[in-house]
């Protein structure tokens, strides 16, 4: 059994993985996120497709403290490589962007690229108000804080941006509704930060990672008692029974499951139950997607309109599975009403018909018998009778 206090300190120690305002690298799990649709062949298509990897800003987690469910919402803004291009068709101009530092190419509206705590490992890259979506991902906690985060001022910040970018876009397209021309931005829409963010560290320090990740989808809740336990022991694998006295009489006194007892959420979800609701939108309609906090493992940053025409193609194969469900059940539907029928009309006429047949070949033997029997009397002699 592990030191009870050791136990304890990494009880608390454990993070939500992932974190909110952190960047992370996902791709679309495929198989699980259709798995509910127990469609063999749909699945079969998904296990030989590959989604890419794409990096994204974890904004919002929706429903966090719905620990009872397996999967959590995220509220992702996806990361696209530089520069930002002008799409006349969707109201989006290339200003309607926040650069991300490191970043080499001047914003059109002199906007100061956003610093994270460590620099990406891409130049020049930005965030858009269109490239947001909301996923699911695996219940699962960690000891190490994320490696590539915004404090509070950088995000409000950012968010600031995001709002004036939409508000900017909505007015553009109203105004090509109702035939006016576009007008430019006027300047309480350029946000112009003074403040020289810079590094006080090197130009790029790789950040230490989690050594663990422990995803928990198998075991709903918090993390209490004997899970807490196999947290530890995959956290610190071989490590030796603790003897000290403290821990001894700890033993002694109470048990693990007393001591690593985890968060206690119970009477906080009780009261905030009555202010929590589950998310609007539909979760088992949401994508399922992989987790990873090591953004080096994507060696370029992958267009967020590539990952949408996955999520259009997902989608279309659901809808598809949903389809082919449908006419299958429509069918079974058919059969059964057809069975019906069958033993409403059917059965009674072949019951009618097999009694009519019985009564005529009843018939036929008795009339038989009885010329038989007359033959018979006839060849009888007269001492007989």
């Amino acid at each position: 059994m592990p030191c009870p206090s050791k136990l304890q300190a990494f009880s608390d120690e454990l993070l939500p993985f992932p974190e909110r305002d952190t960047y992370i690298v996902f791709s679309i799990d495929l198989v699980a996120t259709v798995e509910s649709l127990n469609d063999p062949e749909l699945t079969l298509c998904c296990q030989l497709m590959a989604s890419k990897k794409y990096v994204a800003l974890v904004t919002d987690c929706p429903g966090w403290m719905l620990s009872h469910t397996a999967y959590r919402q995220l509220r992702l803004h996806l990361l696209a490589p530089g520069p930002p291009q002008d799409l006349p068709e969707k109201f989006h101009e290339s200003s309607m962007s926040v650069p991300v530092a490191p970043s080499t190419l001047p914003h059109p509206l002199g906007r100061v690229p956003l610093p994270p705590s460590h620099p990406l490992p891409w130049a020049d890259c930005y965030h858009s108000f269109s490239a947001v979506v909301t996923v699911r991902a695996r219940r699962a906690w960690t000891t190490a804080p994320a490696p590539w985060n915004y404090d509070q001022t950088e995000c409000s910040l950012y968010r600031g941006m995001l709002q004036i970018d939409r508000a900017r876009s909505q007015a553009a397209r109203e105004a090509h509704a109702a035939g006016l021309p576009r007008l430019p931005p006027a300047p309480q829409h350029i946000i112009q930060e003074t403040k020289d963010w810079g590094f006080d560290r090197d130009p790029f320090v790789a950040p230490d990672f989690p050594r663990q990740i422990f995803y928990r989808c198998q075991f709903p809740g918090v993390p209490q008692g004997e899970l807490i336990e196999k947290m530890y022991e995959r956290a610190h694998p071989g490590e030796s029974p603790c003897a000290c006295d403290a821990c001894l009489d700890e033993s002694r006194n109470s048990s693990a499951e007393d001591v690593a007892s985890g968060p206690d959420l119970d009477s906080a979800q009780a009261f905030l139950g009555l202010l929590l609701t589950e998310p609007a939108e539909d979760p088992s309609s949401l994508p399922i997607i992989n987790v990873s906090y090591d953004l080096r493992d994507v060696p370029v940053v992958n267009d967020p309109s590539e990952f949408f025409m996955e999520l259009e193609l997902l989608t279309q194969l659901q809808r598809m599975s949903k389809q082919r469900a449908s006419a299958a059940g429509g069918r079974d539907e058919m059969l059964a009403d057809d069975s019906k029928a069958v033993k409403k009309t059917a059965i009674p006429n072949l019951i009618s018909r097999a009694q009519f047949r019985l009564t005529k070949s009843f018939r036929r033997i008795k009339r038989r018998g009885e010329s038989v029997l007359r033959r018979i009397f006839h060849m009888l002699p007269l001492s007989c009778l």
